[in-house]
């Protein structure tokens, strides 16, 4: 990927922000950050869910990611990072920990895409897929060979923004290692750096096999860039 949109990107703070009782305003030194996917068309779509996420006793659930980077580049910060909300659904009892330590930064996108008898590529919902762009991998990965294809320009966007964090919570600027970068294993619950939430869940398939890791250590192996407008 040889584009170069580092001074197009937005940084909106302002249009989609958790109200302070749908987030756990304390603080704690960061190790990780996860890339995830929404599985859900838009920012918007994905905000208003977290927003009417409840427990059956109609108590707030406190799930969401502190970022949304919309297909078009545009990243919304959804609560101050120093912050936390669960993002990991972890089945242990380290769950609050490792989502305490870590920042959440959800890619816009369908997700998996399921093909039906007429040909045609499905969301999860039953949608008819509405981009042009979608992924058919060589083989099956947990389940599924296709997938919605992340915009160039979305993933600039995720680079960037990757390294700020880093640099703002001294993370450390490093990947999950190439033969590991789409496997489940325990051992990166504690990984210092930057992985996906399907390193740590063997049901998850964000990001998708798609995504450029190598660009991404790439750029975290170079200076930091321009910032946001």
């Amino acid at each position: 990927m040889d584009l170069d949109t580092s001074q197009m990107f937005r940084l909106d703070t302002t249009s989609f922000r958790l109200p302070p009782e749908e987030i756990y305003q304390t603080e704690f030194p960061k190790k990780q950050i996860y890339i995830h996917h929404t599985v859900g068309g838009s920012a918007k779509s994905t905000f208003n869910w977290w927003k009417m996420d409840r427990t059956q006793s109609g108590g707030v659930l406190k799930v969401g990611t502190a970022y949304l980077i919309e297909r078009n580049g545009t990243i919304y910060e959804v609560f101050d990072p120093r912050f936390w909300c669960h993002h990991l659904g972890l089945k242990i009892s380290a769950n609050a920990r490792l989502n305490q330590q870590s920042i959440g930064i959800e890619l816009c996108s369908e997700g998996a895409l399921t093909k039906k008898e007429d040909g045609k590529l499905y969301a999860f919902d039953g949608a008819r897929q509405q981009h042009d762009k979608s992924v058919e991998l060589p083989a099956e990965w947990r389940g599924y060979k296709y997938f919605d294809a992340y915009e160039d320009i979305q993933l600039e966007a995720c680079f960037w923004l990757v390294g700020y964090l880093c640099n703002r919570f001294n993370i450390p600027r490093l990947v999950v290692p190439g033969p590991d970068r789409f496997v489940m294993n325990s051992l990166h619950l504690d990984f210092p750096g930057v992985l996906g939430h399907c390193n740590v869940r063997s049901d998850k398939t964000d990001p998708h096999p798609a995504f450029p890791w190598e660009t991404l250590e790439m750029r975290l192996g170079e200076p930091p860039r321009s910032p946001l407008v």
